[in-house]
């Protein structure tokens, strides 16, 4: 009896939480629209129009709680017919409103009589229970929040849109959404070399970046380029550098804020290793062991950073636009080397075996200090390897990763980035090979 209550009150109390939880998401979405009828009132743009009914905080509530009740009834009674009912009343609802605001207005923007049906799918989405729905319903109401609140800046963002700008996105859509999700991903080969899906993925990666490079340094110059290289940094450091030396090809005036994006590269890459050891290898020990270290290779770059931007207070910086957003030949290029780094890594394991996991270490880290991050801690779990082997081994491979930098930025044949790029790398990796040695042998 006691054990029936206690569920029944546990049942209870799962019920307001997802109903508040309810509220909040189509509050969310209704604060939003009313302060964008407010935005509209106060700017004086309406010159005596008449502005319609509207879904407001209120009603966006009401909707959400519509959606959550009729799917908390849909899954206690295991009757779906109650989920098309309550679509259907929603839907004439949100119509006559939509009708009546065109009728009056007579605008046809349909914008927030669509953002009102999806609050009603969010909260029956709550409403079916679950944490993965509760995920999924807060994301995709923040999401939706954004896009309703950035209005103004995406229609002014496509306006500027050129046609080359277009196809170019269309040409990125392809080689990411098309191409990719077609090709096999498994070996093809007898080696267990090629796997068309991973190498693909490079080539992705580096057009992602190169994109990501010309949207942000057109919208806020070259602050944008700073911003790219750190995201990319915590994707991969390597295809990030080599984006940006190919960036710096082209545009030889952005050696300066290019190089500045290699040492946020190099901080995001040495943080997301480091959350890597602790978050995904779930190793404390081996995280000690690598402590000092981390934290050099993560104060250098840092340094730089502050110290250039000060010193770029001081400059006078002039916008500079890329020629195109899409730059397949770098992206194939970088593929190109990705391959022979992997066919060599893979003989080397083949032919020398176990004994040439330091190889192995030194080659793969040229692409990704992550990936052989991951191998070594899972040689290190399965006992193949000892602890304090795979924190030398990580070491290894970072400081690898670090100095493989100076090389990729000679691809962009500039001097002036090359040389900035080379001064903070070899800081960074003397720091990070000292204080190895410093917490290896002395502590």
């Amino acid at each position: 009896m006691a054990l029936e209550l206690a569920m029944n009150i546990n049942a209870i109390v799962q019920f307001f939480i997802e109903f508040a939880l309810a509220m909040m998401v189509g509050a969310l979405i209704g604060i939003e629209r009313e302060h964008a009828r407010y935005e509209l009132e106060k700017s004086g743009k309406l010159k005596g129009h008449v502005l319609g009914p509207i879904f407001g905080i209120r009603s966006t509530i009401l909707f959400s709680m519509l959606g959550f009740l009729f799917a908390v009834l849909t899954k206690y009674l295991d009757n779906n017919l109650l989920m098309i009912v309550g679509l259907i009343f929603a839907l004439t609802i949100s119509t006559s409103v939509y009708l009546a605001n065109v009728w009056i207005t007579k605008h046809t923007g349909a914008t927030t009589y669509i953002a009102v049906l999806i609050v009603f799918f969010l909260g029956a989405l709550i409403g079916f229970g679950g944490y993965d729905n509760y995920v999924a319903a807060g994301a995709i109401a923040i999401i939706m929040t954004s896009l309703l609140a950035l209005k103004r800046k995406l229609v002014g963002f496509t306006t500027k849109l050129t046609n080359e700008e277009i196809i170019s996105a269309l040409k990125f859509g392809i080689v990411a959404f098309v191409i990719y999700p077609l090709l096999p991903n498994k070996i093809i080969d007898s080696w267990g070399i090629l796997n068309p899906s991973s190498i693909w993925f490079v080539v992705v990666a580096v057009s992602a970046i190169y994109f990501l490079s010309y949207i942000l340094l057109r919208e806020f110059s070259h602050k944008g380029l700073e911003i790219s290289a750190f995201f990319g940094g915590l994707i991969n450091s390597s295809a990030t550098v080599f984006s940006l030396a190919s960036i710096v090809k082209e545009k030889k005036k952005l050696a300066f804020n290019a190089a500045v994006g290699v040492y946020l590269t190099i901080f995001a890459t040495i943080v997301s290793d480091f959350v890597l050891i602790i978050v995904v290898l779930n190793s404390m020990d081996l995280m000690m062991k690598v402590l000092l270290p981390y934290i050099a290779a993560m104060t250098i770059p840092l340094i730089a950073v502050i110290w250039s931007v000060e010193w770029q207070k001081k400059s006078v910086v002039e916008h500079v636009k890329m020629a195109s957003p899409f730059a397949f030949k770098p992206a194939l290029q970088f593929a190109s080397i990705y391959i022979i780094l992997l066919v060599v890594s893979t003989f080397i394991d083949k032919i020398v075996g176990p004994a040439g996991l330091a190889i192995s270490t030194i080659v793969g880290s040229l692409w990704s200090s992550s990936t052989v991050i991951l191998s070594l801690g899972s040689l290190s779990s399965l006992g193949v390897i000892s602890k304090d082997t795979t924190a030398q081994f990580v070491i290894l491979a970072v400081l690898v990763s670090i100095l493989v930098k100076i090389a990729w930025a000679r691809t962009s044949l500039n001097k002036e980035f090359s040389n900035r790029v080379t001064k903070v790398v070899l800081l960074t990796a003397a720091a990070f090979a000292i204080t190895a040695f410093v917490q290896f042998f002395i502590i």
